[in-house]
C-alpha cells in the first residue's frame, strides 16, 4: 500500500518503487534548513510564497516565486529559508528531456506566459493532489501533468529560440513517438532533411539521448500505461507497444525501470483499495495546512 501523510510543513507521497515523489511544503518559521530527497532524481519546484536557497551539488541559488525551477541530479541537495515559505515540489527519476535554459550548471529556470503559468500552477496543484490521495492510477495521472510543465517550459523555450533545426527535430521525435511508426532511422532522417549522422548528432544534442533510444522509452511509457489500466497479459502487451517480443520487453522493461512488468503489475494491483474505501492512508495530520488543490 502506497503511503501518503500530512504533517504540520508537509503534504507528500513518498512513493520511491514508481518513480514519483511529490508534494507541498509550508513553512511558517523563520529558519529552516533541510536536505533534499532523491537528489539523484530531477526536482520540479515552483514556489508560491518566500524565498529559499538552494544547493544543488556545488552550485546555490536563490529560488524566486512563481517561476518553475528544474534542478538536475546531482550528488546532494539543500535547501535553506530565512522567512515563511509556500512551495510545490516532484522529484522525477532520469531520463528527462527538459530543454529549459540554465541559470547555473544543473539548474534550469523557465517563466512562462500568463496563462500558461496558471494552466501549468493547476497541474502542478492537482499532481501533488493525486500524489496524497494515492488513488488508483493517480502516479500515471500525476506524471503526465508534471510531464505537461516540461513540455510546456520546452515550448516556451523553443519559441522564443526559433531554428530551423527545432522544428526538423520536432518532427522525428513525432515520428520516433508514434508506437505504430516503424519507420527506419535513414527513412527519419530523410524526412527531416538531415543526413544519417547529422541527424543523430542533432538528436543527441537536443533530446540527451539518441533517436532509438527515444523511441524505446516511448514505447515502454506506452507499455506501463498498458500494464497498468488494462488486464492484458505480457505477450499482449509487448505487441501492442510494438517491443519486438515478451523476451526483449521483460528485459528492456527491466533496464529502464528497475522492476520486470509482472512486478509492477503486481505492485499495482496491491495499490488498488478495496471496494468502499478512498485508497487514503496515512498520519494524522498535526493541523490543517492549506489544501494543494485550492493554489
Amino acid at each position: 500500500m502506497v503511503i501518503s501523510y500530512i504533517t504540520r510543513n508537509h503534504i507528500v507521497s513518498p512513493d520511491r518503487r514508481l518513480g514519483l515523489i511529490a508534494g507541498r511544503s509550508v513553512y511558517r518559521e523563520s529558519e529552516k534548513t533541510w536536505d533534499g530527497l532523491r537528489p539523484e532524481w530531477y526536482n520540479l519546484i515552483l514556489v508560491h510564497q518566500g524565498r529559499c536557497r538552494v544547493g544543488n551539488g556545488e552550485v546555490t541559488v536563490e529560488l524566486e516565486r512563481d517561476v518553475f525551477y528544474l534542478l538536475s541530479p546531482a550528488p546532494s541537495r539543500h535547501f535553506r529559508q530565512t522567512g515563511q515559505l509556500d512551495a510545490f515540489w516532484a522529484m522525477l527519476p532520469p531520463p528527462l528531456t527538459a530543454h529549459w535554459p540554465e541559470i547555473a550548471p544543473g539548474v534550469c529556470r523557465i517563466g512562462l506566459p500568463t496563462d500558461e503559468f496558471r494552466t501549468a500552477r493547476r497541474n502542478f496543484a492537482e499532481a501533488v493532489r493525486l500524489a496524497y490521495e494515492c488513488a488508483a492510477n493517480w502516479h500515471l495521472l500525476a506524471g503526465n501533468l508534471l510531464a505537461n510543465i516540461i513540455l510546456r517550459g520546452n515550448r516556451a523555450f523553443e519559441l522564443s529560440h526559433p531554428r530551423a533545426e527545432d522544428r526538423r527535430l520536432a518532427l522525428a521525435a513525432k515520428l520516433l513517438a508514434n508506437i505504430d511508426n516503424d519507420l527506419g532511422m535513414d527513412e527519419i532522417a530523410q524526412k527531416c532533411g538531415m543526413s544519417h549522422a547529422a541527424f543523430f548528432a542533432a538528436f543527441r544534442h537536443s533530446y540527451a539521448m539518441t533517436p532509438r533510444a527515444y523511441r524505446e522509452n516511448a514505447r515502454l511509457q506506452f507499455a506501463q500505461t498498458l500494464l497498468a489500466s488494462e488486464a492484458l497479459d505480457i505477450n499482449q502487451v509487448a505487441l501492442r507497444a510494438n517491443l519486438i517480443d515478451a523476451g526483449y520487453f521483460i528485459k528492456r522493461f527491466r533496464k529502464h525501470f528497475g522492476i520486470t512488468p509482472r512486478q509492477y503489475q503486481k505492485q499495482i494491483h496491491a495499490m488498488e483499495p478495496p471496494p468502499g474505501h478512498g485508497g487514503k492512508t496515512g498520519e494524522k495530520p498535526e493541523s490543517t495546512p492549506p489544501q494543494a488543490c485550492k493554489n
